[in-house]
């Protein structure tokens, strides 16, 4: 069967200290080393995180809003102030670390929108959650979203420019920390996230979350008809080389079924290893694995 028929299952569902780490709050930004408390006395917070500001006015998730480069073209994305339950609303912290989720086939960027509840319950403090809208007729950075597009189309390194270029300027607009930059996957959204890792941001990045990962092509083809294997291999392997020259990142954690039959564990199991030896090249952590047994 194609991919597309995994698309609909749930994205990935981080822990509280997963999201810190992705996030960047235990790499001790602005010298506090904790993150937020319910009820906390503003007194107990170093003087950096107690900088006062007001939500940003570009974070409104009702909104469907559209990010545009001449060179590169637009984003359509959404984005959410995400708040810890029990947090008070009449203190506002900021600036705001960043969290960029790219969802799979099945669900577009307003699936943050139906899930704020249960990023509220992970959440270890208040953090701006945008998503963008996946380029039409693609399978994000392939140029085929037919069933079997990542194994038959090509891969678009403008659209990847594209994306990155977007989690960028985000960044740097006013109420978000640079230094506190995040993004996940799930699935399709996962290989999304990988291939902007390898195509770099130009800004250092606290966290990646991949849920479910797959490559472009697939390493195993025994399964797939002749006509519909014919390359894959060989752009799994270019795609692997893209991976070894990866920027990286504070923290990786990927998450993955062993007995997932979409996005295989065999696959991912390369994807996974390629971006431990760049990591280990660059002075970072090694690749978190959480493998889920069935």
């Amino acid at each position: 069967s194609s991919k597309r028929c995994s698309r609909s299952r749930k994205p990935l569902a981080a822990s509280r200290p997963v999201l810190a780490r992705l996030l960047g709050a235990s790499m001790g930004q602005h010298g506090c080393k904790r993150t937020w408390k319910p009820k906390e006395s503003s007194d107990d917070l170093c003087g950096t995180c107690r900088l006062d500001t007001s939500v940003p006015t570009w974070v409104s998730g009702d909104v469907l809003q559209v990010w545009t480069s001449l060179a590169l073209g637009d984003v359509e994305f959404r984005a959410v102030l995400i708040k810890p339950l029990g947090w008070d609303t009449n203190r506002q912290v900021g600036p705001y670390p960043l969290a960029a989720y790219f969802p799979g086939l099945g669900e577009n960027a307003g699936a943050i929108l139906d899930r704020i509840d249960e990023f509220e319950r992970v959440a270890p403090e208040p953090f701006v959650l945008a998503s963008p809208m996946r380029p039409k007729q693609g399978w994000w950075f392939i140029d085929n979203g037919s069933a079997w597009g990542w194994m038959k189309g090509n891969f678009r390194e403008e659209m990847a420019q594209r994306y990155c270029a977007w989690v960028a300027e985000l960044a740097g607009r006013e109420g978000i920390d640079r230094k506190r930059v995040g993004i996940f996957g799930y699935s399709a959204g996962a290989y999304a996230v990988v291939e902007m890792l390898a195509m770099g941001f130009g800004l250092p990045l606290s966290g990646v979350g991949l849920g479910g990962v797959h490559g472009h092509g697939q390493w195993d083809c025994s399964e797939f008809p002749g006509d519909q294997a014919r390359g894959a291999q060989d752009k799994f392997a270019r795609f692997l080389e893209r991976l070894s020259r990866h920027q990286g990142a504070g923290f990786i954690e990927a998450t993955h079924g062993r007995t997932d039959k979409e996005s295989k564990w065999e696959d991912a199991s390369k994807i996974i290893e390629a971006l431990e030896k760049r990591q280990l090249e660059l002075g970072f952590p090694k690749v978190h694995v959480r493998r889920l047994e069935p």
